[in-house]
């Protein structure tokens, strides 16, 4: 329950006025892997679009998919097991029942105990961006319940340039498109 209506109505607008500040992902040049996935009923929400709930979940599935195309899993990432330790995700379009949706994944940011992965959804039909996401990925060792090293052969995908992130690897957001469907 809110409980200082006052104090929140009576906060000053910044820059930018009436608008939503927006978090700042911006797309990969190249993922080297994507999976095609269905929008079912069950995946809707009470506006009758892809729920952010279940959008979630759709990532976690391309996640699996990816992570499996390397020989690995989440309980076994070359040795070790990962535990999500963040999730962001910029939503750019709406989905709905039937559509199937393009879960693209790369990886970077190699770090101490783990690194990220990058999502671009899109839907193939139209070219429509749905979203962009990411995920921080940390290594975990869960029946000792603590952080592990990053594997040495993850460190290395993750440098290497079909999975690095840096601003050499960057494109623009793709432009908004006008109609149903889109969110500007």
């Amino acid at each position: 329950m809110l409980r200082d209506k006052e104090a929140l109505a009576g906060r000053p607008l910044t820059e930018g006025q009436g608008t939503m500040p927006r978090t700042d992902i911006r797309a990969l040049e190249y993922y080297p892997f994507g999976v095609d996935l269905k929008v079912r009923i069950t995946d809707l929400n009470y506006g009758g679009h892809l729920g952010n709930d279940r959008l979630l979940g759709l990532l976690h599935e391309a996640r699996v998919a990816f992570l499996a195309s390397l020989g690995w899993s989440e309980m076994d990432c070359a040795g070790v097991s990962l535990i999500m330790g963040d999730a962001v995700i910029r939503y750019l379009g709406q989905a709905f029942a039937g559509d199937v949706l393009c879960f693209e994944v790369g990886m970077g940011e190699a770090r101490r105990c783990g690194f990220r992965l990058y999502y671009r959804v899109t839907r193939p039909a139209d070219g429509a961006t749905i979203a962009l996401a990411e995920t921080g990925m940390i290594c975990f060792d869960y029946q000792a319940g603590k952080v592990r090293p990053l594997p040495e052969p993850v460190r290395a995908l993750c440098m290497s340039s079909a999975g690095t992130r840096d601003e050499a690897h960057l494109e623009d957001e793709p432009p908004a498109k006008e109609g149903p469907g889109t969110i500007v």
